[in-house]
């Protein structure tokens, strides 16, 4: 499954170039001086935004979406099936009408019909801002792009440079601030575990 994928892309130091240096400080190198990008949530936003090399991007993109292969999809397959068994032994058409009786909406028609309208109301945004890209990118947009291509865009209309943004929250301050807060809000305590397996990327 997904929490034992070890996908990875390899790309060269020329590709690497573009990525935030913090970010390619963190990744280990292979024997030919190439970056070994793990293909995980931890990854997936920075690589996919900063990126300009559209080959490397598409690679990890496909990476990202076929993690856990077909094993997932035995998963979901199973999860599905489970899922409309029990609604179904519970006097439910289908799954989605057991999770919506006790919801907000009530039942999965008007769900559904919430859902049209949002499509209705904001498709025509959602089109408009896929053609700015493409119109960026000079080119048909691949979904791989849309992140990088949105990540330039906001630079060159607002000057908002995200890793520009970072020096000013070091990760260390925020985390600590963070903890404070959460500690007053909540009276809640927070001791350091320096024994417990940590994350390595």
């Amino acid at each position: 499954g997904l929490a034992n994928d070890t996908s990875t892309v390899t790309i060269t130091p020329a590709q690497a170039a573009g990525l935030p240096p913090d970010f390619v400080a963190i990744l280990k190198t292979d024997a030919a001086g190439n970056t070994v990008v793990p293909v995980n949530e931890s990854t997936v936003g920075t690589f996919l935004a900063n990126e300009p090399d559209e080959s490397a991007r598409k690679a990890y993109y496909i990476a990202y979406y076929r993690r856990g292969g077909d094993l997932n999809v035995a998963i979901l397959q199973q999860a599905l099936t489970k899922r409309d068994r029990f609604a179904k032994l519970l006097h439910f058409p289908n799954w989605a009408a057991y999770i919506a009786a006790d919801r907000m909406t009530g039942s999965s028609a008007r769900t559904q019909s919430f859902l049209h309208g949002l499509t209705v109301a904001l498709l025509p945004k959602a089109r408009a801002e896929r053609a700015r890209l493409e119109a960026a990118k000079g080119s048909i947009l691949g979904q791989w792009d849309v992140g990088y291509e949105q990540n330039e865009l906001r630079k060159s209309l607002y000057s908002v440079d995200r890793d520009a943004i970072k020096q000013y929250f070091p990760a260390p301050h925020v985390i600590s601030a963070v903890m404070r807060i959460y500690s007053r809000l909540l009276g809640l305590t927070f001791t350091p575990a320096p024994n417990l397996p940590r994350w390595d990327p």
